[in-house]
């Protein structure tokens, strides 16, 4: 469940020009693929070098870090990440850490056993403790059901009834005008089919909502656009409806 980092790299004679991309995918799949799930502080930031393969000029900092939490894997020392320690390039995908700041990471070793990240990785800043409940509780619904993910593909969808409140600052979408008291926060795990047109055309309940269920999974059929991704070569996925 990770981001994934595109460099491009444009040469010419006299300049070098870095285009960032990230790719994103469900949390769900981040967390079923990572290595370590856990909310850590930095402790401090150092050792700024210069990676340099095929002149690409790719820089990168460490950063010492404290868990506070683990969901998933064990803990580390050393955080790698693209960068500097005072400054970032957005076009590198650098990211700049600082100490005292909280994240949650979700995060996969390289092949020597080396975590890095860049501005692409699954590492989102928490600043109020009502943001780490909210992906605590993605962690617990994934557990409780993981059993039963014989077929762990899960992809992102575009809710084509989303809009935005300008009034009260709030998204809203068809599923919450059903009621919006009782369902805002609510998750659920569903095992889709997916027609032609990436819309649901079959729907298997994982973990239901458990309320308004029947118009639920209409609502799902008529307005969530799925991203499958390239590399899928099936009609079924599983998605986690996060209303």
């Amino acid at each position: 469940m990770k981001k994934i980092l595109f460099l491009i790299l444009f040469f010419s004679a006299f300049t070098k020009i870095f285009a960032c991309k990230c790719v994103d995918e469900s949390i769900a799949k981040k967390y079923l693929e990572a290595d370590v799930v856990a909310l850590v502080t930095i402790e401090k930031t150092y050792g700024e070098k210069e990676n340099n393969p095929a002149g690409t000029g790719l820089r990168t900092y460490s950063a010492d870090l404290k868990f506070e939490k683990i969901y998933k894997g064990m803990t580390f020392k050393t955080l790698n990440i693209f960068g500097t320690t005072t400054s970032l390039s957005s076009g590198a995908c650098e990211k700049l850490v600082m100490k005292g700041e909280k994240y949650l990471i979700l995060l996969s070793k390289n092949k020597d056993g080396l975590y890095f990240v860049s501005s692409c990785s699954t590492m989102p800043k928490i600043f109020e403790d009502k943001f780490l409940n909210e992906y605590e509780n993605i962690f617990k619904v994934i557990e409780k059901n993981k059993a039963n993910l014989h077929f762990p593909k899960f992809v992102q969808y575009d809710d084509m009834s989303e809009d935005y409140n300008q009034q009260k600052k709030q998204i809203t979408n068809d599923f919450l005008k059903l009621n919006k008291k009782r369902l805002r926060g609510k998750l659920g795990i569903y095992k889709v089919k997916i027609n032609d047109d990436d819309k649901i055309s079959e729907i298997i309940p994982i973990q239901k909502i458990g309320i308004k269920e029947k118009q639920i999974q209409e609502l799902m059929k008529k307005n969530l656009r799925i991203f499958r991704g390239k590399s899928f070569k099936t009609d079924e996925y599983f998605i986690l409806l996060e209303l």
